[in-house]
């Protein structure tokens, strides 16, 4: 899906000042859209099972602990990846 064709915009050749604008404001949502899938696949993925282990105390396991950051990585860049390919 092409961003263009969802958002368009002002014509750069029209409003040279409005297309600056509209661009600069479209890098703006990405950007935020970014930091965001960041922010809640990184909570999914560390913080709420820690929550959940500490809450219902629940014996953890080992081979948790010890890969948990490829865990995060691997959803973090998974979630990113999709993302971009549907933003593109």
């Amino acid at each position: 899906m092409k961003l263009v064709d969802v958002d368009p915009g002002p014509s750069a050749n029209i409003d040279k000042d409005a297309a600056v604008k509209h661009n600069n404001k479209r890098f703006a949502r990405s950007f935020a859209l970014v930091l965001g899938t960041f922010a809640v696949i990184l909570g999914a993925t560390y913080y709420v099972p820690n929550l959940i282990f500490e809450t219902f105390s629940v014996k953890v396991p080992v081979w948790y602990l010890l890969n948990q950051e490829v865990f995060v990585t691997a959803l973090i860049a998974t979630a990113l990846a999709v993302l971009t390919c549907f933003y593109r």
